[in-house]
């Protein structure tokens, strides 16, 4: 059983599985998991095919795997890394807007690495007051969702502290910021030990370092340095470190050291940490000798430092710098001023007209750029207005998916509940019914035990007469008169009768469970089985009953086919039960007088269409309705105190059926007991 609704459900949840599966399917394609997903859009991100990362960002969101806040990041970042500045930003701020479920682990790490990169965005076109205006709330927000764990939020407090050092008035507030920051990299650190963690706190220290020399805070910028410099040495020991990583990072750690120090006056200090960066293989390059020149000017190394921004068009390149007003400042004056310094005029005017034109340029392509993005832009909130189109569609085909699925759970649960609730009843009854057999088994394992003791009781007393007198009669010499002989020949008779009588009785029960036919040949009065019967039982002659026995016109002349001997032996079983629950029980015996009133029995017939009745009714103990059926049944005694074998009822009724009548207890009777037997007429 069990197993049949086990497949049944089986079958019915794959049913729908494949169902919702197909519906959905025709829509948009099955489901990529989320690990899926995040290594495809990792593969695209590693094979730098920034166009195909977009078009793999727009198929996961479409399809429902990724979270829209996780598509726009995988946006920005793209058109970032193809110097679409302003489709980068608009992305990212999107991404920031989609993030609605600050519980959600992945959602809050998206949360945080994205204002991260728009933060640098915005610091490197040098929009602070913008940059502050995001980074601040948004650092806010990620300390009260307890988020403030990550390296991208430390790399959010070093922005908002970048951003305050172009203020001058906020040198605490950067202080503490990037005190925060450098606290939170140590300890992602500590519980991570991964190459991300090290290299992620080591870009940090560096943009503290840059925006600390950049903005005339030399003091802070050597301390800043020292922490780099100390785990960069840590990091060292990482099985995951490459030569080419510590050499670049330390050449910056050198450069930096020595800007700050020229910066600062100390000359001999900064020519020794020149010296040391010199000796680096990053000094060799191009960005190299762009480090340099910053340090060379501040030295007034004139001839130096034109010799380092020789490749600066190379640099800007690699760097992808907007000609912004800051970037000028701090790169393409600093060329100007190296070969102002060399007294180089010519190079000076052509590096005035590069300046010119370079800013000239800016302005077109910034133009150019802002329409590109505008159209970015357009096509991009195109392209959401058909995906929340397509996801409106979706959820609702999903909420009709939802209700067909729930309605067939609910059927199926159903059909088990009902089942297992039919087949717990059923069990119940079961269990009643064998509880029930149990009881019957132990009851009729008790009364046959007390029937074995009954009849042993039973015939254990004529026996003991019998051989008393046995030892009377052969005693030698033993001289007896007539009356005593003839007394002792009675007693002999009568208890030998009982024993044949007992043992009569004991064939009869053995043949009380048979089921076959007895034969009615014999064609009799009625009113002769009951004169027979009343013989039979000798109730006649009992001393405390009166009996009498009544016929109906209509059967004083009935003739009836049956078998005389079995008619008769089950009516005179009949009248016996009547004599023997009509005395006083054998307890009370000795305490009955006998003037006591005596009990009634009568006999009487009547004819019914097919059949005669023969009614013996008492005025005895009676018998309750509720155990109308089960004295019929073999051994049953219903009182203790009276003798018996509690096989009478038993036979009686298997002899009447036998010939096609019955027995029954008419439960209508108060006055005693009345039982009916009914014998075929033919």
């Amino acid at each position: 059983m069990h197993k049949r609704l086990a497949f049944i459900l089986l079958t019915v949840v794959m049913a729908v599985q494949l169902m919702v599966g197909c519906m959905d399917g025709n829509m948009m394609g099955p489901i990529a998991p989320q690990s899926n997903s995040d290594s495809i859009l990792e593969q695209a991100h590693r094979a730098k095919d920034y166009e195909h990362l977009i078009s793999v960002a727009d198929s996961l969101e479409r399809l429902g795997a990724i979270s829209e806040a996780k598509a726009y990041y995988w946006r920005g970042y793209a058109t970032d890394r193809m110097n679409q500045k302003h489709a980068a930003e608009y992305h990212w701020k999107k991404a920031l807007a989609a993030v609605k479920d600050f519980q959600d682990e992945s959602e809050v790490t998206i949360y945080a690495k994205t204002a991260s990169r728009l933060a640098n965005l915005l610091n490197m076109k040098g929009d602070y007051e913008r940059s502050l205006e995001l980074t601040i709330p948004t650092a806010e927000r990620i300390e009260h969702i307890h988020a403030d764990t990550t390296a991208d939020y430390a790399n959010l407090l070093i922005f908002i502290g970048c951003c305050q050092s172009r203020y001058g008035k906020a040198d605490e507030a950067m202080a503490n910021n990037y005190a925060r920051a450098y606290e939170k990299h140590l300890e992602f650190i500590n519980r991570n030990h991964s190459d991300d963690a090290y290299k992620s706190a080591i870009a940090g220290l560096l943009n503290i370092c840059y925006y600390s020399i950049n903005t005339n805070h030399d003091s802070d910028a050597l301390l800043w340095i020292a922490r780099l410099d100390t785990m960069l040495n840590d990091y060292r020991l990482h099985p995951y470190a490459t030569a080419d990583y510590l050499d670049k990072q330390q050449a910056r750690v050198y450069i930096y050291r020595a800007t700050a120090l020229g910066h600062l006056g100390d000359i001999d200090e900064s020519a020794e940490a020149y010296k040391a960066f010199q000796k680096t293989n990053l000094s060799r390059t191009a960005d190299g000798m762009f480090l340099a020149g910053d340090y060379l000017v501040s030295t007034q190394r004139w001839d130096e430092a034109v010799k380092s921004y020789q490749n600066l068009d190379e640099v800007v390149q690699n760097f992808q710098m907007d000609y912004t007003l800051e970037n000028i400042q701090n790169v393409f004056l600093k060329k100007y001023y190296a070969h102002l310094g060399v007294g180089q005029m010519d190079s000076v005017l052509a590096v005035s007209m590069q300046i010119c034109n370079k800013l000239d340029e800016a302005i077109t392509k910034a133009k150019s750029d802002d329409a590109a993005a505008l159209a970015t832009i357009y096509e991009t909130q195109q392209k959401e207005a058909e995906l929340e189109a397509q996801r409106k569609k979706m959820a609702k085909q999903r909420q009709w998916n939802a209700i067909i699925a729930f309605a067939i759970l609910f059927i199926t649960v159903s059909i088990i509940t009902v089942n297992r609730h039919l087949h717990a009843r059923k069990i119940d009854e079961q269990n009643k019914l064998l509880a029930r057999a149990n009881a019957q088994a132990e009851e009729s394992l008790r009364m046959k035990t007390k029937f074995i003791q009954q009849i042993s009781h039973e015939i254990r007393t004529p026996l003991n007469i019998l051989s008393g007198f046995t030892q009377v009669i052969t005693t030698p010499d033993m001289e007896l008169d007539n009356d005593t002989k003839r007394d002792i020949n009675e007693q002999i008779k009568d208890n030998t009768k009982r024993i044949t009588g007992l043992v009569n009785k004991m064939l009869e029960l053995s043949d009380a469970s048979s089921s076959a036919v007895i034969d009615r040949k014999d064609h009799v009065p009625a009113f002769q089985v009951a004169a027979q019967a009343t013989d039979a039982a000798g109730i006649a002659k009992a001393s405390h009953v009166t009996f009498d026995m009544k016929l109906s016109p209509d059967v004083e002349e009935l003739s009836i086919q049956t078998n005389l001997n079995a008619a008769t032996r089950a009516l005179s079983l009949l009248l016996d039960n009547a004599i023997k629950f009509t005395k006083a029980p054998e307890a009370q015996h000795n305490t009955q007088e006998a003037g006591s009133t005596k009990q009634s029995v009568i006999l009487s017939m009547d004819k019914t269409n097919d059949s005669v009745r023969f009614i013996v009714e008492d005025t005895g103990i009676g018998v309750p309705a509720s155990e109308a059926e089960h004295i019929f049944d073999e051994f049953v005694q219903l009182d203790d105190y009276y003798d018996g074998t509690g096989i009478g009822l038993t036979v009686a009724r298997s002899i009447a059926r036998r010939m096609g009548g019955d027995i029954v207890l008419d439960t209508t009777y108060t006055g005693g007991a009345r039982f009916i037997m009914t014998l075929p007429l033919s």
